[in-house]
């Protein structure tokens, strides 16, 4: 009986060893398709924002300008109404 209940032991010791094993291999590839996924999205906030300073400073530039224009005496057209779509 002992031989038995050893033997049973070791089985079982082995079959938690390979759920284990299994377990950890879906957590790698888990932590794996998590981070591919953010870094990506860090790279696209990271590109916008980006884009939104470069127009941000566009914009203060064409005020510039057409504060420049207007203290000599050029038109400036009045922006009366925004509209922004997603």
């Amino acid at each position: 009986a002992v031989t038995g209940g050893s033997k049973l032991s070791r089985n079982m010791a082995e079959t938690g060893r390979d759920l284990t094993k299994r377990g950890l291999k879906v957590g790698v590839i888990v932590v794996d398709k998590v981070s591919e996924a953010t870094s990506a999205v860090v790279h696209n906030v990271s590109e916008l924002g980006e884009s939104f300073g470069d127009l941000v400073a566009e914009a203060k530039a064409d005020l510039a300008q057409e504060r420049s224009n207007t203290s000599n005496g050029s038109a400036v057209e009045k922006v009366t109404e925004v509209t922004v779509e997603g």
